[in-house]
């Protein structure tokens, strides 16, 4: 939560425009306050400061810490049962202190207090001098000019009056999102799994024996499991099958620890989940169950502090080798779950339990993930349960315990030998919808982050085609998919549909994302169809039609979202794509996790529909096995481009392959610029406490002196570190139009000191006090932005922890605080992935427009508290599957596999900077002087 509240106000802050979405910021937070004790909202508002500071520097901090006042105020009003009322008194009160708070730190920060009210009185008095070229606004002028100057003489009940208004209105607002949030939230279930399992004595959770064993979750009537009787053997391979709703979830969850409904469970010892000598678990996604933000650090996560771990032998042996100091963030699936064994084995488990760990990784991925641990009780003599779909991974186990009613494994999935790649461009008797020419795209291009997706594809599709398009992890299919559904431009070629741009006509091209969570906006079944299909809600023959053609029953309409199935979530999603009866359909990854029956019933209706209709549908998948009837066309994508396929006589493309757009450079966050300089090396904790002095020099001497002290120190740690200049982002061009507007405005107050240009004078005055304090923030932006770009993101919490160590005797949680900041460090470049997914959603959406002003209000109050909870759903979830990831590693322990201090250079580095520092303020005081 903290990461996403973080995320939330860094967006407010980068793009003034969108200020008011920095109020959603604290629906996390209210959340918080509302499930949980201040200090999880304490905590959690320290991780996201320690972001927001790093990214936009002490701005980041301001808008964090104003969502965890609004958040928290209106969580702990609605745990208590209170109203509106209590709010606006508490947030009256709050303003009135916070206004006290904010007049002692401009009364103390004389310097700062007279550059910021000189800057607004200069836009005041520029505001009032261009209005007074226009007679009928002259009199607002002179009354806009008067209020200003009686106010500034009166600044400290200014200052507490604004508190006060932007408090309380702030509050209010937060207490209505907050209100209808929780309302929705209410439905939401929870999918944490893994409880924390107490027990005493020695632990010993293999050999275990289940007799009779079944278990029903509160609030349902009827067993996730049936009655079962299983034994699991020290260094045995036990393999676990049956179909989605078998139960082999819940067996996993007993054998973890979790006390079943009925029966018994007979071990020699404690489970001890976790802990060393006792059980481990590798669960199905694995971004959600690594936990550090570097390979080394994620092998000795949780770990007992103190404990030595060969951290290189354990990658080496899971196939890792070389990896220790690679960001986990740019591993495969195939790699994440090898780590996520690496981690497990740290532990020297008795028991490993892996549930379909294979599920989101491709073929090659499969293959060495099964190799690694078939070959873990001959090695560990660990014993190994493998819950899986697939018939050829069972053919590895000793034994396998079928949870299906019925004896025989129609409910398992065959894999099948890669499918030969077709000719391109398909059945030309037919018209072409989609046409493919030369299309490739780069990430993060022009800097040093660059990373080509795509190079060179051209193939076309035509009506009622049905194409394949596979290929392995990080080969580029889901850019592929965004490409041809117009979400993303590529760099260069065409992507057209019906001969004009996709990215022209979002919405042509019908998008499945492989999370179907993400695309489901509204609170109910009905809602969500008709919003997707361009519907309206009260068209029930529609909207059940809808669902019919999807295989779902009308009576599944009034059900809320959250209470769905995965394939039920899949089918939904289908559903409101195809009422729009869209030329194309795009699949991406539509069989991961299903058993066979679920997977032949999808691809049955969906051959059905391209048969029946003439609907071109394109499958987006590392998974083959069974799409030949929907996909007889197949092409193959290794590392960003098209494997050759069979000679064709190929059509002309529709036009010669070229650049659509000038590349803008996007804006990279905590990610380092690769390399090995002197400022890289240097301590994460000397580069936080430069960047915090630094921020305290300017708030305190705001001049030009310090301000170029600043910028210079910058400039020569950007030199030092090599950054190039492609690091820096392209400035929007609303920026651009900001500060021209701004620095208009401001010259046209005058004021010392004069410039003559010919016979006209113009006074300087104001320009340079707005331009002093533009500079001010860029030399804090860039001083963030230094640190960023030289310091790994993995460094970061440990770093805060060693500098807090002095707290922990005022009992300060520091060491709390640095676990949450290394969790939501973890998880923020995820939820911008997450954040992108669900504007693309909103993108594809028809677009609509309510005939009445009061309607489109009303539309948009619902459409942002669909976007809410949405991205509040998604994070829920996420933090569960993480917190598992803890409670399967035993807790929180060692965060980091190195304990780095400050070395002699970081001590030089720090006399330097504070000499040179001190420098400019005595010259500062000199000159003021």
């Amino acid at each position: 939560m903290g990461a996403l509240c973080a995320a939330i106000a860094i967006i407010a802050v980068v793009f003034p425009h969108a200020g008011e979405l920095g109020l959603l910021g604290a629906v996390p937070m209210g959340l918080l306050a509302h499930r949980y004790r201040i200090r999880v909202l304490v905590t959690a508002t320290v991780a996201a400061a320690a972001i927001g500071f790093l990214v936009v520097g002490v701005s980041g901090v301001g808008a964090v810490a104003l969502c965890a006042y609004v958040g928290g105020l209106a969580g702990i009003v609605k745990r208590h049962n209170r109203g509106a009322s209590t709010v606006i008194a508490a947030s009256c009160v709050a303003g009135l202190v916070i206004g006290a708070v904010v007049i002692a730190a401009l009364t103390v920060l004389n310097p700062l207090r007279e550059l910021v009210f000189h800057t607004v009185a200069a836009a005041v008095n520029g505001a009032a001098a261009i209005m007074s070229r226009v007679p009928p606004l002259q009199p607002a002028a002179r009354g806009l000019g008067w209020f200003y100057l009686e106010a500034s003489g009166h600044w400290q009940w200014l200052v507490l009056g604004c508190a006060v208004a932007a408090i309380a209105g702030a509050s209010v607002i937060g207490w209505w999102g907050i209100s209808r949030v929780l309302e929705r939230l209410g439905g939401v279930p929870d999918v944490h799994k893994l409880d924390v399992v107490g027990g005493t004595g020695p632990i010993q959770p293999v050999p275990v024996r289940l007799d009779e064993v079944r278990l029903r979750y509160p609030h349902t009537d009827y067993d996730a499991l049936r009655p079962v009787s299983v034994d699991v053997r020290p260094a045995e391979h036990v393999a676990v099958t049956g179909a989605n709703g078998a139960g082999k979830t819940t067996l996993m969850l007993i054998l973890a620890g979790k006390e079943p409904t009925a029966g018994t469970v007979e071990r020699l010892g404690a489970v001890g989940l976790g802990q060393l000598g006792g059980t481990a678990v590798i669960m199905q996604h694995p971004e959600s169950q690594v936990l550090g933000s570097r390979v080394a650090d994620d092998v000795v996560w949780g770990l007992p502090p103190g404990r030595c771990t060969d951290v290189d032998r354990l990658l080496r042996e899971v196939g890792l080798d070389g990896f220790a100091e690679r960001d986990t963030g740019g591993l495969s699936g195939g790699e994440l779950q090898r780590l996520a064994v690496a981690a497990a084995l740290a532990r020297d488990p008795a028991l490993l339990i892996a549930d379909e760990v294979t599920s989101m990784v491709d073929q090659q991925g499969r293959d060495a993930l099964l190799s690694v641990l078939s070959r873990l009780p001959d090695r560990h003599r660990t014993a190994l349960v493998h819950i899986t779909h697939y018939n050829d991974e069972a053919d590895y186990a000793d034994r396998t315990i079928n949870l299906s009613h019925s004896p025989d494994n129609t409910a398992m999935v065959e894999t099948a030998a890669a499918p030969v790649p077709t000719v391109a461009h398909g059945d030309q008797s037919h018209a072409p919808v989609l046409e493919l020419a030369g299309v490739g795209h780069e990430y993060a291009s022009g800097t040093p982050w660059a990373q080509a997706a795509l190079r060179d594809v051209s193939f076309t599709v035509y009506e009622g085609d049905g194409l394949l398009i596979h290929g392995g992890n990080g080969s580029g299919k889901s850019t592929l998919a965004w490409v041809m559904a117009g979400l993303t431009v590529p760099t260069s070629g065409t992507c057209l549909v019906d001969g004009r741009p996709a990215s022209d006509q979002v919405g042509a091209v019908a998008l499945q994302f492989q999370a179907a969570r993400l695309q489901l906006m509204r609170s109910r079944v009905d809602l969500e169809v008709a919003a997707a299909g361009g519907l309206s809600p009260d068209d029930h023959a529609g909207i059940a039609a809808a669902l019919a053609a999807v295989g779902l029953d009308a009576e599944l309409a009034k059900r809320p979202i959250d209470q769905l199935s995965g394939g039920q979530m899949r089918r939904v999603v289908l559903a409101g794509l195809l009422a729009r009866s869209p030329r194309v359909l795009i699949l991406d990854e539509p069989l991961a996790g299903l058993d066979a029956a679920s997977r032949r019933g999808l691809v049955r209706l969906l051959a059905d529909r391209r048969r029946d209709t003439g609907l071109s549908i394109v499958v987006i998948s590392h998974d083959f096995a069974g799409l030949e009837e929907l996909c007889p066309r197949t092409l193959r994508l290794r590392g960003g481009a098209l494997k050759p396929a069979p000679s064709e006589s190929r059509p002309t493309s529709p036009t010669a392959p070229r650049p659509i757009r000038r590349v803008r450079r996007p804006a990279v966050l905590l990610r380092p610029v690769p390399g090995r300089t002197a400022i890289h090396e240097l301590w994460a904790g000397t580069k936080l406490l430069i960047a915090f002095g630094t921020s305290v020099l300017l708030a305190l001497y705001p001049g030009w002196i310090a301000i170029g002290f600043v910028a210079a120190l910058v400039v020569a740690g950007a030199r030092v570190a090599r950054i190039p200049r492609g690091a820096l982002p392209s400035p929007p061009p609303w920026l651009w139009i900001m500060l021209a507007i701004g620095g208009i405005t401001v010259a046209s107050a005058g004021g010392g000191p004069q410039v003559q240009l010919g016979a006209i004078s113009i006074g300087l005055g104001g320009l340079l006090e707005f331009l002093r304090l533009t500079a001010l923030s860029v030399a804090l932006l860039g001083m963030g932005a230094l640190v960023t770009w030289t310091t790994n993101v993995a460094e970061i919490a440990p770093a805060v922890a060693s500098l807090g160590r002095p707290l922990r005797r005022l009992r300060i949680p520091v060491d709390d605080w640095s676990v949450a900041l290394a969790l939501a460090l973890r998880t923020f470049p995820m939820l911008i992935d997450e954040f992108r997914v669900l504007h693309a959603a909103r993108l594809l959406r028809p677009k609509g427009k309510p005939a009445t002003g009061s309607a489109r209000l009303k539309r948009l109050a619902a459409d942002v508290v669909d976007v809410v909870i949405a991205v509040i759903t998604v994070t829920l979830r996420r933090a569960d599957e993480m917190g598992d990831a803890i409670t399967a590693r035993g807790g929180t322990g060692q965060i980091s596999a190195t304990s780095a201090q400050p070395k002699r250079a970081d001590w030089m580095a720090l006399s330097i900077v504070s000499a040179v520092g001190m420098a400019a303020v005595t010259a500062a005081l000199l000159l003021a002087a």
